[in-house]
Formats: structure tokens, C-alpha cells, sequence
């Protein structure tokens, strides 16, 4: 699927009033209908992942509908942190990525937790639908164009700035922000390549801040991308800090 053409306007800092129900920071009970086949809520990060399970875990993509996840991640309430506690690993200056669970070529859930300034790299999502709900704190989304020659399907998406460009590669230039937003507690947000790239970041130096991600499928490796140049550099394995709520050892993917 091609990248959607983004603006080429300045980017701006919005919060959850720009966005329609789907990014709202707080989804009412009263508004919004129980998602298809849920009896009820899920009010609990168990019932939370036993729903997702049990639709994702044999056909995955096949049965990926956005409106229907939004909502079960949406109406989750997230209120006590002792639920996922023993996910959550922080890192001085850093944000690290712990599996849940996974069901491979289906769907991966994660929880992705954010020490004080830590930020992602510009990425890619490779043939991935990518789902997040902050759980605590708060982060900052930043949206960048593709670069001219990165975009999947692009013949010149092979450049990295390992290896050196090949012939052919555009002019470096700077990467293009398209859009800069708040994600509060209880937001949710979805991104996928064809819309664009993002980063993620912790504005705060001292609070941390917690998310869920629902990656379907999930991926094993991704591009980053040189913000100052448009490059992308050589693909990499994603590793986790933790599986299962286990601290992976040294050197342990």
C-alpha cells in the first residue's frame, strides 16, 4: 500500500480536541456501543488481553478492524498500575519494549515503558498495523513524511546510511514533520506506514510514562531514519527488554 500524501504546512502541536472519537483521551462508556461480540467491557488488563487473544490469535490480520480495537483498548480503564506492574522495566534514559504476548504472524502485545526524555528513533512499522494506549504519563508523537526513495515498494528503499547510497538516491535533505500531538492518559492512537513515520518521546526529565502496543502482525525488524538527512539506516532486530515479565538476559534478544 503506498504512503498517503501528507501536508506540506508546518507542523503543530494538537491535543485531544483536534481529533475525532478515535483519539479522544477519554472514550465515554454512554457514547460508545460495547465493541462487536464483547459481552461486556474489559475492566481488567486480563480480560483486556484474553479479548484480544481470542479474536487475533488464529487469524491476525485477516481479523483486524480498527474501530472494534480502539474501542476494547479504549474502554480498558487502566486505573490500577498493579496490573501490569510486572511489565514494566525503566532504564535511565532509555524506553524499553516488553512482550506480553505473541502469537507469531498474528499479533504481538507489548508494553513499552519510557524513562524521563527517553525517545524512539523515526520508524518504520513494517507491514504492520501499530495500536497504543497510554496506560501513565504522558508522550509526544511526531509525524515525518517519507523521504523521497524510503517509501515501501520505493526502488530505492534498499539505502541506508551504512552501506552508502546507491545511484540514483535523492539529495539528503531534512526530514519533514507533518504533525506534532500530546498523548495523555487513556489515549489511543494508531499508526501504520501508510500513513507515515513517527517517533515517540517523554517530554518529562523526571516522570516516566507507560503504553500499550498492539502490533498485528508483529514485526522482528524496522528502519530508522536520520532526521537531518532523510537516510535510513540498515534494518535491525527489534529486541525486548523483558518476555512474559521476565528480565531478558545479556545479549538475549
Amino acid at each position: 500500500m503506498a504512503p498517503q500524501s501528507l501536508s506540506s504546512s508546518a507542523a503543530t502541536l494538537t491535543d485531544d480536541s483536534d481529533r475525532g472519537p478515535l483519539f479522544n483521551s477519554k472514550i465515554n462508556d454512554a457514547a460508545v456501543p460495547s465493541p462487536p461480540g464483547l459481552g461486556q467491557h474489559p475492566r481488567s488488563f486480563a480480560q483486556l488481553a484474553q479479548t484480544l487473544r481470542d479474536r487475533l490469535s488464529e487469524s491476525g490480520e485477516a481479523a483486524f478492524d480498527l474501530q472494534w480495537i480502539s474501542e476494547v483498548l479504549g474502554h480498558y480503564p487502566a486505573h490500577d498500575p498493579a496490573e501490569w506492574k510486572q511489565y514494566v522495566f525503566l532504564e535511565d534514559g532509555k524506553y524499553t519494549r516488553n512482550l506480553v504476548e505473541s502469537v507469531e504472524g498474528c499479533y504481538a502485545l507489548m508494553v513499552l515503558c519510557w524513562a524521563g526524555n527517553a525517545a524512539s528513533p523515526i520508524h518504520d512499522h513494517p507491514s504492520s498495523h501499530c495500536v497504543v494506549k497510554v496506560l501513565e504519563g504522558e508522550l509526544i508523537e511526531e509525524r515525518y513524511e517519507w523521504p523521497e526513495g524510503a517509501q515501501p515498494g520505493s526502488i530505492n528503499n534498499t539505502h541506508t546510511t551504512d552501506s552508502g547510497a546507491p545511484p540514483g538516491t535523492p539529495k539528503s535533505e531534512p526530514m519533514k514533520l507533518v504533525d506534532t500531538s500530546k498523548l495523555l492518559p487513556g489515549r489511543v492512537a494508531y499508526i501504520h506506514d501508510s500513513i507515515c513515520l513517527h517517533r515517540l518521546r517523554n517530554p518529562h526529565p523526571t516522570t516516566p510514562a507507560v503504553t500499550l502496543h498492539l502490533y498485528v502482525p508483529p514485526y522482528h525488524t524496522c528502519r530508522t531514519f536520520v532526521e537531518a538527512t532523510g537516510e535510513a539506516r540498515a534494518q535491525r532486530r527489534c529486541a525486548f527488554w523483558s518476555r512474559m515479565g521476565v528480565r531478558n538476559k545479556v545479549g538475549e534478544m
